[in-house]
């Protein structure tokens, strides 16, 4: 039983690595059977995370549950904790990287996005463009499909940057490298600019650590990319900062004001998962628009407002330890880029999430815990 176990784990999270940018469900069902495949292994040899990364997303758990038993609606709130089985990405990823190598896992994630971004880009070419039919791909939202992009986008450049020159020549490594406008255009097509924000900080970080002579090209990269887009992405970048007369941005002023309004009155532990909606009305200022927002639109904000400041020290806690295991992990040959692919995207998801609360959004999560728990298996590996 335990051997078998032991074959089938690697092989489901090869699957999740391939499901992830193209279904939630075929995901989550590949994450489950990993899951149950690591309860069923031993734990003698099994590649694992840091003791600090698991005590750091123990700790937002189960501030998390607090939070949800004390809300005004424990039952509802309960229900919307069920997210946090998404953290079993931490312990069954570093096992199969560990066997396989973080380089196949990686390879199916690029597979996978490969199909998703041609999806996109063919869904977008059928529609009549612009800001109102904004590509979404296979998932539900164009914002959750832009974020899944731009982590994918920093993860390979990782792969690239971190190869040597002498592999430049390869096949496979030239296939990466083509696969770069494809992912590109898909995002342009999502027009999801906080995503965009995101990627330029998340390839800053990820050049400066793998080749810092390269960072020169951001900016020539991002002008192209710009000078690309569709005239609605050029605009919607611009008027990004205009906070007196973009209705996007001065809402998410208004966001934040009632979001830490509600901290103040619930700082230990919010309002409670799913509970912002809710209390939104009740919080908002007098001159924000009268609907009620599914979340925040940021992820410090909805986390401290729906869960309460020590989940939110617990979350930044995750972010900073995850940062430091993958700076460590990034000296070894092996580690070296899944690590720059981990701060990368840890850059990458932070910016991006002071615009779009994309840490609740189940894909986005599943690939960032995804990318923090690839260099431990490879650290851990023979």
């Amino acid at each position: 039983m335990r051997e078998r176990a032991q074959q089938v784990l690697p092989v489901a999270v090869l699957l999740f690595a391939a499901a992830v940018p193209l279904s939630i469900a075929a995901a989550q069902i590949a994450l489950a059977l990993a899951a149950l495949a690591w309860l069923a292994s031993p734990r003698g040899e099994s590649a694992r995370p840091s003791r600090a990364l698991l005590i750091a997303a123990a700790c937002y758990a189960a501030f998390t549950l607090a939070s949800a038993v004390a809300s005004d609606a424990p039952l509802a709130s309960l229900a919307d904790s069920k997210e946090l089985v998404l953290f079993a990405v931490l312990l069954v990823v570093p096992c199969a990287a560990a066997k396989l190598g973080s380089a196949r896992l990686r390879l199916a994630l690029y597979a996978g996005a490969a199909v998703s971004a041609a999806w996109g880009l063919l869904a977008y070419a059928a529609s009549p463009g612009g800001l109102e039919f904004r590509t979404r791909g296979p998932y539900g939202h164009y914002m959750t499909y832009g974020g899944m992009l731009m982590l994918v986008l920093v993860a390979l450049v990782a792969d690239l940057a971190t190869r040597a020159p002498g592999e430049w020549r390869e096949a496979r490594v030239l296939a990466r490298a083509l696969l770069l406008p494809l992912l590109l255009a898909a995002l342009n097509a999502s027009y999801a600019r906080s995503a965009w924000l995101g990627l330029a900080t998340g390839l800053l970080m990820t050049l400066a650590l793998a080749q810092p002579r390269l960072l020169l090209l951001v900016p020539v990269l991002l002008a192209l990319a710009l000078a690309l887009a569709p005239q609605g992405m050029r605009t919607r970048l611009t008027t990004m900062a205009d906070f007196r007369h973009d209705a996007s941005s001065l809402e998410r002023i208004s966001m934040a004001e009632a979001g830490w309004r509600m901290v103040k009155d619930h700082p230990l532990l919010g309002v409670g998962p799913s509970r912002v909606s809710a209390a939104y009305p009740r919080y908002r200022s007098s001159d924000a628009p009268d609907r009620r927002p599914s979340h925040l639109h940021n992820n410090l904000t909805q986390i401290a407002a729906e869960r309460g400041l020590p989940a939110l020290a617990a979350w930044l806690g995750l972010l900073c330890v995850a940062g430091r295991d993958a700076w460590r992990a990034r000296r070894g040959t092996a580690a070296k880029a899944s690590a720059v692919a981990a701060l990368g995207a840890i850059a990458a998801l932070f910016v991006a999430g002071l615009f779009e609360y994309n840490f609740g959004d189940s894909e986005v999560k599943m690939l960032f815990l995804f990318l923090l728990a690839l260099p431990c298996g490879d650290v851990t590996a023979p």
